[in-house]
């Protein structure tokens, strides 16, 4: 039985040494960690801040406020779908994250409240056409950034931080 015990014993340190080494050397190897989706974006509520576009199309979050639309144009992230709330609708849309940093945004299904007063710099429509155009995501100091295609076919980046 102590022969049992001492082996079992053995073989289990023996695994759990290579498994710790395992998941220490990517680590050690490139001395730097690369963002994790899951870990640096899923489970966080993020909040358009900004809008780069080469064919200059604007987003002044100051603006969206002064307009009584503070909690417009929010992301959430969970481990299958994204949620958020536009200007004024709820959305919902499945998403892909792929190797390198890349993501796919399927389209997204929302609700279908009439807004009064168009927000300014960036329309809903609009929105939800960036969101599906997206090819890449980096959470920088700053946020999170979505890398996308504006309907001219130029680049363009999606800005959030957290709330």
């Amino acid at each position: 039985m102590d022969r049992f015990f001492t082996s079992c014993t053995s073989f289990t340190i023996t695994v759990l040494m290579l498994s710790g080494i395992a998941v220490v050397s990517p680590v050690m190897a490139s001395g730097h960690r690369e963002p994790s989706f899951f870990k640096d974006v899923a489970g966080k509520e993020w909040q358009l801040m900004n809008l780069s576009t080469i064919s200059g199309q604007g987003f002044n979050r100051r603006a969206l406020e002064a307009e009584g639309m503070e909690d417009a144009y929010t992301l959430y992230f969970d481990d299958q779908r994204l949620y958020g709330k536009a200007a004024p609708n709820r959305y919902f849309a499945a998403y892909t994250v792929e190797e390198g940093q890349g993501i796919t945004i399927k389209p997204q299904a929302a609700t279908l409240m009439l807004s009064f007063t168009e927000p300014p710099g960036l329309r809903e429509g609009e929105y939800f056409a960036l969101l599906e155009k997206v090819y890449r995501w980096n959470c920088s100091p700053g946020g999170l950034e979505l890398y996308t295609i504006d309907p001219e076919g130029q680049e363009g980046t999606l800005i959030f931080s957290a709330r």
